[in-house]
């Protein structure tokens, strides 16, 4: 069965969803291409997964070459290819190599950049800087301050939202229509904000559901468990209430593990905790910059569970 999220990924800048601003960008370096001014930078896009900073990057190079896109494109993940001899041994090789194409450059495309070592990264911005003329390089990451200041100076920095609740929504009752997908009112909507404007994700889910039939409301509340505001709050106020501190940890990993019983991960918690601080309590930032430190301890492999629990401990602690 063909995926839904490779079917109904853009092939031009105009299908992207929801990154509007991105996408305007991009079209004025194309135009300035067909006018002969060869003037394109590097680009460094950072944002949250699943939000189309792969797709939009691929529907960029579609817009400038066509059919032979390909011929000027390689793509890395630095996350598998992370130490230096990657950087000398392959990213360096094909940066030194010019286009075949009727634009000045090529494009090497590296996802997930913010994983590699620091050496790694001072070889990249040594051939980013020697091959710039021909090569041009667009890096991907969630977490751009991971990455050397020599190596986001010489990029244009653009960060992907997530896509509006009213877009996603539309586009995936564009995508039922299309496949002859049955769905009750209210299920696309909600399906669009529970899966927090994270396209991929969405579609994903998306496809999933539609094998069961007519998608409904209670099969998108079954199938995508998520943490409610009032079960935040919940948990909040254990975490700020007077109890000592042994009692109040062992409250808080009793209603944590509900949530997992129930099919809420780490990361989904950490996101609903975020926007609940963010919404009530805006001048902790400490809090939010924290909830960012342990969201990207989990993407780097650290046990969910266990940077969930020392986030709460850390509330506590500050609590006192």
């Amino acid at each position: 069965m063909t995926q839904w999220v490779e079917k109904y990924r853009p092939d031009t800048l105009d299908e992207v969803i929801g990154q509007e601003n991105v996408v305007n960008m991009m079209k004025a370096f194309i135009e300035q291409e067909e006018q002969g001014i060869h003037e394109l930078p590097h680009f460094l896009f950072s944002g949250t997964t699943g939000v189309g900073k792969t797709a939009t990057s691929i529907a960029f190079a579609k817009d400038l070459w066509g059919d032979d896109w390909r011929s000027n494109w390689i793509d890395f993940n630095a996350s598998d290819e992370r130490g230096i001899d990657t950087v000398r041994n392959e990213i360096k090789q094909y940066a030194k190599q010019r286009g075949i194409s009727s634009t000045s450059f090529k494009i090497i495309f590296l996802d997930e950049v913010d994983s590699m070592t620091d050496d790694a990264q001072r070889a990249l911005r040594r051939t980013m800087e020697d091959y710039s003329e021909f090569t041009k390089f667009i890096l991907c990451c969630n977490h751009p301050s991971k990455l050397l200041d020599a190596i986001r100076g010489r990029c244009v920095e653009r960060t992907f939202s997530p896509v509006g609740k009213d877009v996603l929504s539309k586009h995936l009752k564009y995508i039922c229509d299309n496949e002859g997908i049955a769905y009750e009112d209210g299920a696309i909507d909600l399906l669009a904000e529970k899966t927090n404007g994270k396209v991929r994700n969405a579609l994903q889910e998306l496809q999933a559901l539609a094998t069961l039939g007519e998608i409904t409301i209670e099969w998108v509340e079954d199938q995508l468990s998520t943490i409610t505001k009032d079960e935040i709050r919940s948990i909040y106020t254990i975490l700020k209430s007077p109890y000592p501190k042994d009692d109040k940890m062992s409250k808080v990993d009793r209603e944590i593990a509900k949530l997992y019983q129930s099919g809420v991960g780490a990361r989904d918690i950490l996101v609903e905790f975020y926007n609940y601080i963010l919404n009530n309590q805006p001048e902790m930032v400490k809090t939010l910059a924290k909830i960012g430190d342990i969201d990207s301890n989990i993407s780097q492999g650290a046990n969910p569970l266990l940077q969930l629990r020392c986030f709460m401990a850390w509330i506590i602690q500050r609590a006192g």
